[in-house]
């Protein structure tokens, strides 16, 4: 995967979001796009390996991952 690739793709999320604003609350929206992630990624789990025994490392790993996410974004935003 490419970063211009992973990007582009967020830039849609980000597109969506700016069009629903029109009609939604900020927090609002933000806790949708959490919810959806969150549903998406328990969704990919389940069909990657099944029902896990590991449901507290899968939480643990897409808790660390999403900051991590977070963090390189609020400093890329700050360096912009």
């Amino acid at each position: 995967m490419q970063v211009s690739d992973f990007r582009e793709v967020a830039d849609q999320f980000i597109l969506l979001a700016n069009e629903l604003g029109g009609e939604w609350a900020t927090p609002f929206l933000d806790a949708a796009f959490f919810y959806a992630a969150a549903w998406y990624n328990t969704h990919q789990d389940y069909a990657s390996v099944g029902v896990s025994e590991n449901r507290l490392k899968a939480v643990e790993y897409c808790c660390d991952h999403n900051c991590k996410k977070l963090l390189e974004c609020k400093h890329d935003f700050s360096n912009a």
